[in-house]
């Protein structure tokens, strides 16, 4: 637990340097997310996708889809962030996004703040994707924020027809079950499934992959704690209050 806490603050000083010190730009979208007690993530910002009508893919297509580090979560790590992370359970529930329906991954708990003048309800159970609504602007705003959206596309038996798009959102991990299944983690209108769920790897499914947590533009952070700082999102703009002073994404000291 200490040690889960310990990098919990870690990852929040990391994003409140990246601030800045202006490295905002590539940041924003890219939220800290606990996927074990000592290893953090990030997701990359959209499924993989084809050129045809549906993207959806099999588990053996996976490996060709990988580049610049990229890499499925596991079972484990799948378990890990919605069940034992630090306040698991009230970071995620299910969306309605600019009209597509799906699921919203929120960060670690200390590196999120919800933007001003939106809301999140964590507990979706009886209204499904009709519990959050944001249009196009407010997602970009829960996005900076560090936000995460899986949408639900359903999957595929065959490569061709697709069931159950905007219902299920169901989603490869990267642990097999034996020779020729592999696991995968659902939701649905009522529910969230991502312990057992397995089925044959020629079954296609959405892929959404991770990098590790590694801020762009910080070649060395200090790890002694930066005392009296915090995010804010005011009218749309994140800003950086430390010590008492508030600052921009580019450093800069704003007056109020």
């Amino acid at each position: 637990m200490r040690n889960m806490m310990l990098q919990e603050r870690n990852c929040k000083r990391i994003l409140l340097v990246a601030l800045i010190v202006g490295a905002a730009g590539t940041m924003l979208a890219q939220g800290c997310f606990s996927v074990g007690e000592n290893t953090r993530v990030q997701f990359t910002q959209a499924n993989h996708a084809r050129t045809e009508s549906h993207n959806l893919f099999q588990w053996t297509e996976i490996p060709s889809l990988l580049t610049n580090g990229e890499r499925l979560l596991d079972k484990a790590e799948w378990l890990y962030l919605f069940s034992e992370r630090a306040d698991a359970y009230r970071l995620y529930a299910r969306a309605t996004v600019d009209g597509v329906e799906g699921l919203i991954i929120l960060p670690d708990r200390e590196t999120w703040a919800l933007p001003e003048g939106l809301y999140f309800q964590y507990d979706d159970a009886d209204e499904g994707y009709a519990t959050n609504h944001y249009d196009s602007t407010e997602w970009t705003l829960m996005e900076q924020a560090g936000a995460a959206f899986l949408p639900a596309d359903g999957y595929s038996p065959d490569g061709t027809e697709v069931l159950d798009a905007k219902r299920y959102g169901s989603y490869w991990t990267a642990t097999p079950y034996g020779d020729e299944q592999a696991y995968h983690v659902q939701f649905d209108l009522g529910y969230l499934y991502y312990e057992n769920m397995h089925s044959p790897s020629k079954v296609y499914r959405s892929v959404r992959t991770v990098l590790p947590w590694q801020p762009q533009g910080i070649d060395d952070v200090s790890q002694q704690p930066k005392a009296n700082s915090q995010k804010l999102i005011k009218n749309g703009q994140l800003y950086l209050i430390y010590k008492g002073t508030m600052y921009n994404v580019q450093g800069a000291e704003v007056k109020e």
